[in-house]
């Protein structure tokens, strides 16, 4: 199989530290880039209030996978909050 565009999926994560270190030591991605991004786009996109971090990492195939989590305190338990970040399983 050849790939044309590299596969890249959104994840989530409530500890990106520990998260980063999975899929590198336990399933050897690489790193890609640490972005950050503001509170003002993040709200508008209604992924958190206060601005998240993107990693992206990559397999040796192409395969990539953005962990996100937001900015700040994790999001209080109750009803269905209103930002996607703030959802769990998001």
């Amino acid at each position: 199989m050849r790939m044309t565009v590299p596969m890249e999926v959104g994840l989530a994560v409530r500890d990106l530290s520990r998260m980063r270190r999975f899929y590198e030591e336990a399933l050897g991605f690489t790193f890609g880039s640490d972005i950050h991004v503001p509170a003002a786009k993040a709200a508008a996109a209604a992924l958190c209030p206060e601005g998240y971090r993107v990693l992206r990492l990559q397999t040796s195939y192409g395969e990539r996978i953005k962990l996100l989590a937001r900015d700040g305190a994790a999001p209080p338990a109750g009803p269905q909050p209103d930002f996607i970040l703030d959802q769990p399983g998001a």
